[in-house]
């Protein structure tokens, strides 16, 4: 059975990455591991691009933990709020700009991630960048940022929905996030089928 070791200790994170890779794996098909398995860990330092970091997180954590043996999963966000700033890292201060209601309502965001997939046995990696639109529906509940909770939840919709991104169920969530990443995800799981038929042939 394939090895996944989704490189956050974020649960909502390794979530969403999980589900992802369930739905182009199958379900029971991987074990997931997370760096909640591996505390003495160092987080490595996030410069760059949201593509440079997912793929440094990768190349970091597999020299950390070398008896690990399968596949390692890194990710990293970006934040573009249409109109008004390109794409950059997301960051507290793209973050605190939104929610204090610097950008009016109905404001298009996207949120860009980046999503790195290294095979630990020679090195090799894959990256693809997802997009995930929504619409900046205003901040009347004065939502905050706080460590480990994306507030963004509440005050952003998927363009097609009235609902906030928080409430939508855990599969409504799932769904949404897998049709912007069907392409991206079916191309991660041709590089991990050429992996393993690499392997199959030169054992």
């Amino acid at each position: 059975m394939l090895q996944i070791l989704f490189a956050t200790s974020n649960r909502d994170k390794e979530k969403i990455l999980s589900h992802l890779f369930e739905d182009i794996l199958g379900e029971n098909t991987f074990v997931s591991r997370s760096l909640r398995d591996f505390p003495r860990t160092v987080e490595p330092e996030e410069t760059w691009s949201i593509v440079d970091r997912a793929e440094i997180k990768c190349r970091s954590y597999h020299e950390q933990i070398r008896d690990f043996h399968g596949y390692i999963v890194g990710s990293d966000d970006g934040i573009e709020v249409c109109g008004y700033e390109a794409m950059t890292p997301a960051s507290h201060e793209t973050t605190d700009r939104i929610l204090d209601l610097v950008y009016p309502i109905g404001t298009k965001i996207t949120i860009h991630r980046a999503i790195a997939l290294l095979e630990t046995d020679n090195g090799k990696i894959y990256t693809c960048v997802t997009q995930l639109p929504f619409r900046f529906i205003g901040n009347p509940e004065n939502i905050i940022r706080t460590k480990w909770v994306f507030p963004l939840s509440w005050v952003l919709t998927p363009p097609w929905s009235e609902s906030l991104y928080g409430d939508l169920s855990e599969q409504e969530n799932r769904t949404y996030i897998f049709r912007h990443s069907e392409k991206q995800m079916w191309n991660m799981k041709h590089f991990i089928e050429d992996s393993i038929s690499r392997k199959n042939i030169f054992p």
